[in-house]
């Protein structure tokens, strides 16, 4: 009699447990309460003989069997409501995340302007500092030129000359050796004289720490020139003023 008693206890027993563990079918929503004392909530994926996977809303979540202390499937009720808290959260989940996105959005525009008012900060400090080239004699305002990086030659600032201008010599310096096939013009100094010469285009002119590109210049007929002349088309790519007390050439970006 005790030895049944005991096989029937021992059944009920097996029989509980066996129904806490149940399988669960797919598309169930669940209470999963686990042996640490956890809950997860969710719609059942996969059941399998080593555990389940269940979709939780926001993720998918997999449980070994070993974990589950035991596995509630929801009635109609409990079901509508256990869903409607998982797409809440999942809502939750979206309106965070829409809302890191703006701000990391706001973050870089404000980056970007801050980087960008450095920037027109720096270039406008450059600019009223300008480049100041002294003349390298004291009689005139003459400067030293560097033409298309092959020849170092002096030029008078002559604001009244429409072209850079300069002699045969330094024609040659710079790659001209022939130019009796290029355009001719015809230019008036300042002394009133004039002169005749060849149009081309130089491919750089830095004075001091500013060039330019693509300069129109005149190599001139004339072989006697000491120096050559700094005009307008060089002149007119900056903002340009005369400092006539130190005898030197100011610079700045337009």
């Amino acid at each position: 009699m005790r030895y049944s008693r005991k096989i029937f206890f021992i059944s009920i027993f097996i029989l509980c447990v066996c129904s806490c563990l149940s399988f669960a079918e797919e598309g169930d929503v669940v209470n999963v309460d686990l042996v640490n004392g956890g809950r997860i909530s969710g719609v059942v994926k996969t059941d399998m003989d080593q555990g389940l996977v269940i979709n939780v809303g926001f993720g998918i979540v997999a449980v070994a069997r070993e974990d589950i202390k035991r596995i509630t499937v929801l009635e109609d009720a409990k079901k509508e409501k256990a869903l409607e808290v998982c797409d809440r959260h999942v809502a939750k989940l979206r309106t965070n995340r829409m809302k890191t996105e703006k701000y990391t959005r706001e973050w870089r525009q404000r980056i970007e302007k801050n980087a960008k008012i450095k920037e027109e900060e720096l270039e406008k400090a450059r600019k009223a500092k300008g480049d100041r080239i002294k003349s390298v004699v004291d009689t005139h305002l003459i400067v030293e030129a560097n033409i298309n990086n092959k020849a170092i030659v002096r030029l008078m600032v002559d604001t009244g000359a429409a072209f850079v201008t300069i002699s045969p010599a330094m024609g040659r310096r710079i790659g001209y050796e022939n130019v009796s096939n290029l355009k001719t013009v015809e230019l008036t100094l300042a002394d009133g004289s004039c002169i005749q010469g060849h149009l081309v285009v130089l491919k750089t002119i830095k004075v001091g720490n500013f060039e330019a590109r693509n300069v129109k210049a005149v190599i001139a007929d004339r072989g006697d020139m000491d120096h050559g002349l700094l005009g307008m088309s060089f002149l007119s790519n900056f903002d340009i003023s005369i400092n006539t007390d130190k005898n030197e050439l100011v610079l700045n970006k337009k």
